[in-house]
């Protein structure tokens, strides 16, 4: 593990090698956001889509990226680092995340992520953008024709037209259901 925000004095961390030594077995780390991105295409919104984004909103943000079929993971792995985008002069996570909707009612915070989703529907041209996470199961849905909204009015316009913008149906099942995926694809089960 490299790098985790959330767990101070987590960096460089060896846990596959600890984990695998522990219990015995094969271990793979992997980032949560691409992880829900897989569990979006196997069992979610994102069914049948060749491109497309997982944004999952919660105490921060994260995404993952599917293009022509691949997840994309950048040169260093953390492709899809969305809550490091920025948003009004801030950083996409510090407008948007948890905290955010809880400090302002959720007006700014979708109005920033309504952004921050219109550049990447420009930038990308996927299918489908799915919103997940914890504040996307509560109340972040009742902002998705807000954000909806702000990709038609901000976005590329072919792109805009060409983009479904879903809620994701699996919430915070959708890492777990990927996680699964990606382990029974790698043990070729």
């Amino acid at each position: 593990m490299v790098w985790a925000p959330n767990l101070p004095g987590w960096r460089d961390v060896p846990l596959g090698a600890l984990w695998r030594a522990r219990f015995r077995c094969p271990v793979a780390l992997e980032n949560d956001a691409d992880m829900a991105a897989l569990g979006e295409a196997a069992r979610g919104a994102a069914r049948g889509a060749r491109d497309f984004v997982v944004l999952t909103v919660g105490t921060g943000i994260g995404g993952g990226i599917v293009l022509n079929g691949a997840l994309a993971r950048g040169t260093g792995g953390v492709a899809g680092a969305a809550g490091w985008m920025r948003a009004g002069g801030r950083r996409l996570e510090d407008a948007a995340a948890g905290p955010a909707w809880r400090r302002g009612g959720g007006r700014a915070a979708a109005a920033a992520l309504g952004r921050a989703v219109a550049d990447l529907v420009s930038l990308l041209n996927p299918r489908v953008v799915v919103l997940g996470g914890g504040v996307m199961a509560g109340p972040g849905r009742a902002f998705l024709p807000a954000i909806r909204r702000a990709v038609r009015r901000h976005a590329q316009p072919v792109a805009a037209r060409q983009v479904r913008i879903l809620a994701s149906p699996l919430g915070n099942r959708a890492g777990v259901l990927g996680a699964l995926a990606a382990a029974r694809a790698a043990a070729a089960w």
